[in-house]
């Protein structure tokens, strides 16, 4: 059955309680159990919810804060105003598939008076590539025709997976920039190609010629400056003693805080989490894919967020001072590491779904309080919020009731959430007079009506300290049915293999306009894995129907399936969406040795064999077989695998059956 989602185009419902845990200070809330919790006497702001599939942000030496948006737009708050110009806007062929887009942003060490702001992109044309190009700041746009083109890596392959896209300068005066390894795990571990590395360039996109590998590598490959990682997303240096902390995004397992070092290898995909190997440096700490009792803290899917709290202008207690502060993007969590001792402890969770959008990326600000962005693939909904310690009993407002456009007969429902010392109430005036017995967090018209449009809608929160009074949010009722929305292709729950074409199609109507045009249309395609979501094909305007290619180069897991969405939108802004899910088909890849119980590794993970791997039907799956190994005091050299392939290491695509792969050794022959 198709699956539907209602909404309004032009803005959406806010709902955003906050709670503190101490007992001397409350938040407004919805009963039962609090929303987010914080330690005693910090709350949590939400500054604006607008920004389009943002991936990443900075501060720039002057104060303004910069936010990068997948699709290559750069974003400016400057004194707590939106700007509504954008610094710069990259051109169309900036690719914005799966994980590729605008990731990455520096600026130069002697900004503004030096005025060049660095970024990270992904572009299409002639291939696809990350590129690292440098513009020229004229007070909050870019100059016109000043964007120079300074480093480009090799192309990438078919999967848009594993960018990474941090940069960042570093006490030297150079450019550090991550990347992953573009779901071809072995690659990280090679220094014939930049991926799965960081990277260290000068300031012009030349090479030091102090890298680590710049004698023994040649082209692009002599910018590495440390090896075997996964998917770096974020990297940061710590202000005063210039620690580098790596988030490395892990696979099925674990997730890393690795401290970086020039030259050093850190392991992926031999290994993975805490390693003894004294070829690797381990991380400073890992946390599991799987609760093991830690608590809802203690585990995640995929390390986002990183920074060191370290302000010239502290906001936060004195014992927070030195903290590095992480995020993850499932669990939507921030923890705290402790450097100097190693202990990990919680800082913010969130009720299960209350955060909408998973956490992006953390900055401290120079106001010395944290930020926080969560990334969106739909609507220009992506949110900033910011965390204060507000030791204070009076009322503070956290979230804003939102705009809100609805047709005729629609509820209409507005939030606002904020805390301050126990008990609190909460009032809602309807164009400033109060609403009898509107006195919950959420105030809701059940059935909107013509004369509905135009009133304005606000909270007051009150304690015996005083009140605090949100911002004004204004109700549209358009005299209108909302349009109808069908997806045709694929069919919901359909099986596909990877490499598969995958058509897509459906019909707009509405009761006003008809059949509604191409134009009305705006299709959007996601990759779900476990219990995250990967943007696939961000946006697709214009069109009723389509076609895209399943992955089958990148991901491997099985816990994957596509979920495809279809919005229409009539003229008079109205719209409706509607999304179905197409699902692998899945096969067993068993790998096996003659002897049995040798190593046989797959995506450079040793398996013990025999050993059955489930896969995704059509995927690629890299297979190598060690060409000499021990077992039982024995000595036993590869030979060949069992269907003719003499190459220790090989692809195989999944088939639609089960299928055996037979590594065959032999012990040495003895001369005689």
């Amino acid at each position: 059955m198709t699956r539907r989602v209602w909404f309004i185009l032009l803005t959406l419902v806010l709902l955003a309680p906050i709670t503190s845990e101490r007992a001397a200070e409350a938040s407004v809330a919805q009963q039962g159990e609090p929303d987010t919790y914080l330690p005693d006497g910090f709350i949590d702001i939400e500054l604006f919810a607008v920004f389009s599939n943002p991936t990443t942000m900075e501060f720039a030496p002057d104060g303004r804060l910069f936010i990068l948006e997948q699709a290559g737009v750069v974003r400016v708050i400057d004194e707590g105003e939106l700007l509504p110009t954008p610094f710069i806007t990259f051109d169309a062929a900036t690719s914005s598939n799966g994980e590729t887009g605008l990731l990455g942003i520096a600026f130069h060490p002697n900004f503004p008076t030096t005025p060049y702001i660095y970024f990270n992109y992904t572009t299409d044309a002639p291939s696809r590539r990350q590129r690292f190009s440098r513009v020229i700041a004229n007070g909050n746009v870019a100059q016109p025709g000043s964007e120079e083109i300074l480093f480009e890596l090799t192309e990438m392959r078919t999967s848009p997976f594993h960018i990474g896209g941090a940069m960042e300068f570093g006490p030297d005066g150079k450019l550090y920039v991550a990347t992953g390894d573009n779901t071809y795990a072995q690659q990280a571990q090679w220094l014939d190609n930049p991926w799965g590395k960081i990277l260290r360039l000068n300031e012009d996109g030349t090479i030091p010629t102090d890298n680590p590998f710049y004698d023994v590598t040649d082209g692009v490959q002599r910018a590495i400056w440390a090896y075997g990682l996964r998917n770096p997303f974020i990297f940061t240096l710590q202000p005063g003693t210039n620690r580098m902390f790596i988030n490395d995004v892990g696979a099925n397992e674990w997730e890393e805080i690795n401290e970086g070092f020039v030259g050093q290898n850190y392991g992926w995909p031999t290994t993975e989490g805490y390693t003894n190997d004294p070829n690797f440096v381990g991380p400073l700490h890992a946390y599991p894919h799987s609760d093991v009792g830690g608590g809802p803290t203690s585990f995640g899917c995929a390390i986002t967020g990183g920074a060191f709290y370290n302000p010239e202008t502290p906001q936060f207690p004195p014992e927070y001072e030195g903290m590095y502060f992480f995020s993850d993007f499932c669990q939507r969590w921030i923890n705290m590491y402790n450097p100097a001792t190693g202990e990990v402890t919680n800082f913010m969770r969130t009720r299960a779904q209350w955060l909408r959008h998973p956490l992006v990326d953390l900055e401290v600000g120079p106001d010395g309080t944290l930020y926080y962005l969560t990334y969106h693939t739909g609507n220009n909904d992506g949110e900033l919020f910011k965390i204060v310690y507000a030791d204070d009993a009076t009322p503070t407002i956290t979230s804003n009731p939102q705009h809100l456009t609805v047709a005729v007969g629609d509820p209409a429902s507005f939030s606002c959430s904020g805390t301050g010392l126990a008990p609190l109430t909460v009032q809602w005036q309807r164009n400033q007079a109060d609403i009898p017995g509107a006195n919950d967090t959420t105030y809701t018209i059940n059935s909107t009506v013509a004369a509905d449009s135009g009133a304005a809608f606000r909270c007051v929160i009150s304690n015996d300290v005083g009140s605090a009074t949100s911002s004004e949010a204004f109700l549209t009722v358009i005299n209108s049915q909302r349009p109808n929305a069908v997806i045709n292709a694929p069919i919901d729950g359909a099986p596909y293999n990877g490499g598969d074409i995958i058509s897509f199609g459906g019909v707009g109507t509405d009761a006003e306009d008809g059949n509604l045009p191409a134009s009305a249309y705006e299709w959007r395609i996601d990759f779900h894995h476990n219990d995250h979501t990967h943007p696939f094909l961000s946006a697709i305007p214009g069109v009723t129907s389509g076609t895209f290619e399943a992955e089958a180069l990148g991901h491997t897991e099985t816990d994957v399936w596509y979920r495809v969405y279809l919005t229409v939108t009539d003229s008079s802004g109205l719209s409706d969406t509607t999304y179905v899910e197409v699902f692998p088909r899945l096969s067993t890849l068993t790998l096996a040795s003659d002897p049995p119980g040798l190593s046989i590794q797959i995506e450079g993970q040793p398996q013990t064999a025999p050993a059955d791997v489930l896969s995704v039907v059509g995927v690629v799956r890299s297979l190598n077989a060690p060409p000499v190994q021990q077992l039982n005091g024995s000595t036993y050299n590869f030979v060949a695998w069992s269907d003719g392939v003499t190459t220790p290491a090989r692809n195989v695509t999944t088939p639609l059956n089960d299928t055996t792969y037979l590594a065959i050794y032999a012990l040495p022959v003895t001369p005689t």
